[in-house]
């Protein structure tokens, strides 16, 4: 399983990939490890966080189609793909992300 989970990591990194978890009801986050690199982010923050300061490192005047989208997620539609938005580094840069996302029910 370790060696599984450095091929996958070694693969985001090569990518310039980053995977993550929202965990909705306590808008907690996880990150994958290479998501220091991609949208940045330091020490803890980088992998843990939350989704209320992800949304504060979206680029102003891309958060409002990121939010609309977010918003339509539902059962019927639960993911998108192809969303081209930017992130605000810690440094002041900005990175260009395409986003993708497939919910997931964790519901017994």
């Amino acid at each position: 399983l370790r060696e599984s989970e450095r091929r996958m990591e070694q693969a985001l990194r090569t990518s310039r990939s980053f995977t993550f978890e929202w965990e909705r009801d306590t808008d907690l986050v996880r990150r994958s490890a290479s998501s220091a690199e991609v949208p940045g982010g330091s020490g803890d923050e980088a992998v843990n966080g939350t989704g209320q300061r992800y949304l504060e490192r979206l680029h102003p005047d891309d958060r409002e189609a990121l939010l609309a989208r977010l918003s339509g997620l539902t059962p019927q539609a639960p993911g998108y793909a192809g969303h081209v938005y930017r992130v605000l580094r810690d440094d002041g840069s900005e990175v260009t992300l395409e986003g993708r996302l497939a919910s997931v029910d964790t519901a017994p």
